[in-house]
């Protein structure tokens, strides 16, 4: 009887003490997964004098944005308050550092340029045809050239007809059509169009054969 009460007492010992360490585990995951997120956009694009109030999120909550510390790397280009506002000193580029108050590993960044956005956006042509496996560079062109963020998306409808690279350059795939959307990135929602036809490349068994004028057949009897 004595043996089974100590094999029953080990036992009990033995449960407890291996739940307390799979609870220990599980409050040391959730502790570590606690507000390790912050997100905020890739950049801003502001003209001189503007201001913005930075969009934080933590697993697609909104942020309460006191909770944070704001450290600008260039405060002549833009200054940020402790309320993550913004403000845009002089034409350039700096960056936002934002962490939290009580845990400084957790942080993120965001770009801040300061400068004219695109007013207008062109296109060297809105209509181009290709023969599979050639391809054609897209220009595109924007007013004022010395916007603050320059650079463009592009995107191709269907790629299995054609690819376009981030630097205009459409490839031809597969005979059909398909349509090219150059977008500004700078937020002044500018794009423009492209419509691209897909040939086949014509193969030497499809070679139409004109007959020769200057050529006279000759047909031999026996």
């Amino acid at each position: 009887m004595k043996f089974f009460k100590e094999v029953a007492s080990k036992l009990i010992t033995y449960i407890l003490v291996l739940s307390l360490m799979i609870g220990g585990i599980c409050v040391v995951n959730a502790a570590s997964d606690f507000g390790d997120d912050i997100e905020t956009e890739n950049f801003y694009v502001l003209t001189k004098g503007e201001k913005e109030t930075l969009d934080l999120t933590s697993g697609g909550t909104d942020c309460d944005l006191t909770d944070y510390k704001y450290v600008s790397s260039n405060k002549s280009i833009a200054t940020v308050s402790k309320k993550g506002v913004v403000t845009a000193k002089k034409d350039g580029s700096c960056r936002i550092t934002i962490y939290a108050k009580d845990d400084k590993t957790i942080r993120t960044s965001t770009k801040i340029y300061v400068g004219p956005t695109i007013k207008k956006l062109k296109l060297s042509t809105n209509k181009v045809s290709i023969t599979d496996g050639n391809y054609y560079m897209l220009k595109a062109t924007i007013t004022p050239t010395d916007a603050v963020v320059s650079s463009l998306d592009y995107h191709s409808s269907n790629t299995n007809v054609a690819k376009v690279s981030s630097k205009g350059k459409i490839t031809a795939v597969n005979p059909g059509t398909c349509t090219i959307t150059v977008k500004t990135r700078d937020g002044s929602d500018l794009s423009r169009l492209c419509t691209v036809t897909v040939t086949k490349k014509a193969s030497s068994d499809d070679a139409v054969v004109f007959p020769n004028p200057f050529f006279k057949n000759e047909v031999t009897t026996n």
